[in-house]
This record gives C-alpha cells, sequence and structure tokens, in this order.
C-alpha cells in the first residue's frame, strides 16, 4: 500500500484506537490471568463478558447506521446476534471467551481504518481480508510472548481462535454493511 501516511483525520484517530487496543493486550498479559482470577471470585466474570459482547456487537451493528433497517437487515441481525449468542456457549473458559472481545474489536477497528484508507483513494484490497490477517497476527504475537511468560502457556488453539474471532466480527459488519446496501439500492458496502 503506497500513499501518505494517513490519509484523513479519522484514519489516523482510528488506527490510534487500533494500537491503543493492541497495546492493551500485550500490557495486560502478565495480569490477565488474575484478573480472570478476580473477576470470578466476585462473580463478574459473566457480566464483564456479557458487556464486552454487547459493546463489540453494537459496534458491529452502530458502525455506519444511518437509517431505518429494512426486514433484510433486522433478519440478518438476529442471525447474526444468534450465532454470537452462542460462540461463547461452546468455549470453555472466561479467558479463551475474552480472546473473542479482544480480537474483533481489534479486527473491526483496522477494518475501518483500511477501508477509510481506500475510500480516500489508496489502494488497499480486499480491506475485510487484510483487517482479519492483522487480527490473527496480532493473536498470534500475543500467543508468542506468552511463550516467554511465567504462568502463562503459548496454545496453537488460542491462535486459530484469534484467527476465527477476527473473521467473525469483520464478516459480521462486512454482511451487515453489503445487505444494507443491497436493501437501499446503493452500490459497494
Amino acid at each position: 500500500m503506497r500513499g501518505p501516511a494517513f490519509t484523513s483525520v479519522r484514519e489516523r484517530r482510528l488506527w490510534a484506537l487500533t494500537g491503543a487496543a493492541v497495546l492493551a493486550i500485550y500490557l495486560t498479559l502478565g495480569v490477565a490471568r488474575s484478573l480472570s482470577d478476580w473477576l470470578v471470585a466476585q462473580e463478574l466474570l459473566g457480566a464483564a463478558f456479557f458487556a464486552g459482547m454487547a459493546g463489540v456487537f453494537a459496534g458491529v451493528v452502530l458502525h455506519g447506521w444511518s437509517r431505518r433497517p429494512r426486514p433484510a437487515e433486522v433478519g440478518l441481525l438476529v442471525a447474526l446476534a444468534a450465532a454470537w449468542m452462542f460462540v461463547p456457549v461452546r468455549m470453555l473458559s472466561g479467558a479463551e471467551r475474552s480472546h473473542l472481545i479482544e480480537y474483533a474489536a481489534v479486527s473491526l477497528l483496522a477494518d475501518a481504518a483500511l477501508r477509510e484508507r481506500r475510500d480516500n483513494g489508496v489502494e488497499v484490497p480486499v480491506p475485510a481480508v487484510l483487517a482479519v490477517l492483522f487480527g490473527t497476527l496480532v493473536g498470534v504475537l500475543d500467543e508468542l510472548i506468552q511463550a516467554v511468560l511465567p504462568n502463562r502457556v503459548c496454545d496453537p488453539a488460542d491462535m486459530l481462535f484469534d484467527g476465527l474471532a477476527s473473521a467473525l466480527a469483520v464478516g459480521s459488519h462486512r454482511a451487515v454493511a453489503w445487505v444494507r446496501a443491497r436493501t437501499a439500492g446503493g452500490g459497494e458496502a
């Protein structure tokens, strides 16, 4: 990708938020287990996870929302909500569930930044795929860092899950945008 470092104030802001999210993930690696244990002891883990998932889902739905949804959009949103609710049910621990929130947020922010860059005239091939790859690579690095930390384990299954969380978030968002564009008779989403 060639061009200026940032094509707009919005793109710079989106990359700053993406960087902040990645930094937060990496800086909490040493305390994540203690925080999870504390949330369990306080019986707050479920509420914290629900709040995080609601935030991610709201980000998927509300990003770019500019008009009243049509029936096709509502149907898709209901289907996505059901799918998102079943993902955490299939996960074993709260630590695994947090990956869904972390990597969904990182990937959604990267997707928005890449699309902003593309919309401002810089060639960005398939922003959604690049955003998923970015989220996955952040997850791989997360796991590699854990390999050298005491009381942490590098788990290849978590690497895969981070990629799946990225794909689910970006795919959900792009599906909503696609249906919105088609039901409005618009062009590209």
